[in-house]
C-alpha cells in the first residue's frame, strides 16, 4: 500500500515528532534549565497552595502575574508540599500539552489553504523544533501557556470569519480571558489581532458583520480584565501594570545606558554593528560583552532560535548554519508576502507583531534587554507557517530551495536540540 499524505496524516507525523523531540528535550535538561525566572514562579505556585490565596503584587518576585497558569497548576499538578520535583516535572510535561496544543491550532490554519500536503507537514516539523519553541513549552513559565492561547486567538477569530460559529465565539470570548489572564504580554497579540480586523477603517470602508462582531468580543474580554487591573494591581501599587524592573532589575539590563533606544530599533540588521558585534553567534542580554544588547533586530532574531544562551555543544558551526537557514528562509518568504491574501495577511501578522514589541519597549522607563527576546510575540510563529507553507507549495525556484532550506533546518534543529549544553549568556 503506498502511503498517502493526508490532513490527519500530517497532524498525527507532526505530534509524534513533537513529543518525541520535546519529551527527550524535557528528560534531558536538568528542571530550571534555560527558563526565565523560573524561581519566581515556582514561589507563585508556593504561594497559592500554601497560603491559599492570590499573592500580591510585590509578594513575591514574579507575583506581579494574572492568575491563571498558576491556578491551573495548583488545581492539576501534584502537591508542592509533597514533592517538589515531581511537581516541577508535571507542570513541564503541562507545557509540552501546551505546545502540542499550538501545533494543532497551526495545522488548522493550514489544512484550509489549498496548497500541497508536503509543505504543510514541513511548515509544521520546522516550526515546531525550532530550539526556542521546544524551550518554550517545555519549561515552568507563564509564557507557553500565553503563547498557546494567543495564537489560539488568531486561530479562531480566522475561523469565526470564514464561516460564523456561535460554539467558536464563545470559545474565542473564554480563550481570550484565559490569555489576558495567563500573562500581561497577552495586550500584544490581543492589540495586533484588533487592528488587523479594523483596518478597513483606516481605508474609510465599514468592516464585514463578522470583524465587528470578532471585535466586540475581544473588547468584551478586554473588560474582563480590568478588575483584576483595578482590584489587584492598582489598589496595592497605584500602578496599573507593576513589574519586578521596579526592584533595580531594568536598571542593571537597561539598553538605554548611554545609548538611544530608538538607535538599537532603528538599526540595520548586520550593518552598523559595533566591531565584535558578530565574534559570536549569541545574543549577550545579561553579561559582558553585551553584544546586540543594543541591536533589536539582531538580538530578537537570535532568540527566535535558541533564546538568551551561549552553548557549549554541539560544535558553534550548527548554530551558525542555524542563523544561515532561517534568514535565508524568511527572505524568501517575504518576497512572496503579498501573493496572496493569505500570505498579505501573514505578513500583517508579523509586521505589526514587532512594531507591538517595539512599543513595549519603548514604553518602559528601563527597557531590559530581556525584554527584546522574542518570547513576547513567539504568537507570529503562527504566521510563518503560513508563510512558509504557501510559498513551498508554489511552483518556483525559490519554493523548491525553501523545502531544501527547512526540510535540512529541521534535521540540524532536533539534532541542536538533543545535543545542546550551555545555560549562560
Amino acid at each position: 500500500m503506498i502511503f498517502k499524505l493526508n490532513e490527519r496524516n500530517i497532524i498525527v507525523i507532526a505530534l509524534a515528532v513533537w513529543f518525541t523531540v520535546s519529551g527527550l528535550y524535557l528528560l534531558n535538561t536538568p528542571q530550571g534549565h534555560r527558563n526565565h525566572d523560573f524561581g519566581g514562579h515556582l514561589e507563585y505556585t508556593e504561594i497559592i497552595h500554601n497560603k491559599h490565596h492570590l499573592p500580591l503584587p510585590y509578594e513575591g518576585w514574579q507575583t506581579y502575574q494574572p492568575p491563571l497558569y498558576y491556578l491551573i497548576i495548583n488545581y492539576l499538578a501534584p502537591s508542592i508540599q509533597d514533592d517538589k520535583v515531581k511537581h516541577v516535572d508535571f507542570v513541564r510535561w503541562l507545557s509540552v500539552i501546551y505546545g502540542a496544543l499550538t501545533i494543532c491550532f497551526i495545522w488548522w490554519v493550514l489544512k484550509e489553504m489549498d496548497i500541497k500536503p508536503f509543505a504543510k507537514l514541513i511548515s509544521l516539523l520546522f516550526i515546531s523544533t525550532i530550539p526556542k519553541f521546544v524551550m518554550v513549552f517545555s519549561t515552568y513559565n507563564n509564557d507557553s501557556l500565553v503563547i498557546c492561547l494567543s495564537v489560539a486567538m488568531f486561530v479562531l477569530s480566522y475561523k469565526l470569519y470564514k464561516n460564523w460559529s456561535k460554539p467558536i465565539a464563545y470559545t474565542l470570548l473564554i480563550v481570550t480571558v484565559g490569555a489576558l489572564y495567563a500573562k500581561y504580554s497577552a495586550i500584544l497579540s490581543l492589540g495586533v489581532l484588533i487592528a488587523i480586523l479594523l483596518v478597513d477603517l483606516v481605508q474609510l470602508k465599514i468592516p464585514s458583520p463578522n470583524k465587528t462582531r470578532i471585535v466586540l468580543i475581544l473588547a468584551i474580554a478586554a473588560l474582563t480584565f480590568i478588575p483584576w487591573i483595578v482590584f489587584h494591581n492598582h489598589h496595592h501599587t497605584n500602578k496599573i501594570f507593576p513589574t519586578n524592573a521596579e526592584h533595580g532589575l531594568g536598571g542593571f539590563l537597561a539598553v538605554n545606558d548611554d545609548r538611544s533606544v530608538w538607535k538599537g530599533i532603528l538599526r540595520i540588521p548586520f550593518l552598523e554593528q559595533d566591531p565584535h558585534e558578530w565574534d559570536d553567534p549569541w545574543a549577550h542580554g545579561y553579561s559582558k560583552p553585551e553584544t546586540k544588547k543594543h541591536d533589536y533586530w539582531a538580538f530578537s532574531f537570535l532568540t527566535s532560535i535558541y533564546g538568551e544562551v551561549v552553548y557549549n555543544t554541539p560544535g558553534i558551526y550548527f548554530f551558525w548554519s542555524l542563523i544561515c537557514i532561517h534568514l535565508l528562509s524568511i527572505v524568501i518568504a517575504l518576497k512572496f508576502m503579498l501573493k496572496t491574501p493569505i500570505t498579505k495577511l501573514a505578513g500583517a501578522v508579523i509586521i505589526l507583531g514587532h512594531l507591538s514589541q517595539i512599543a513595549l519597549i519603548l514604553y518602559s522607563e528601563s527597557p531590559a534587554a530581556c525584554t527584546m527576546d522574542y518570547r513576547y510575540i513567539c504568537w507570529i510563529w503562527l504566521a510563518w507557517s503560513v508563510l512558509y507553507a504557501d510559498v513551498m507549495s508554489a511552483h518556483t525556484r525559490s519554493s523548491q530551495i525553501l523545502v531544501k532550506l527547512l526540510s535540512i533546518g529541521f534535521l540540524v534543529q532536533v539534532f541542536v536540540v538533543l545535543t545542546m549544553t550551555g545555560n549562560t549568556s
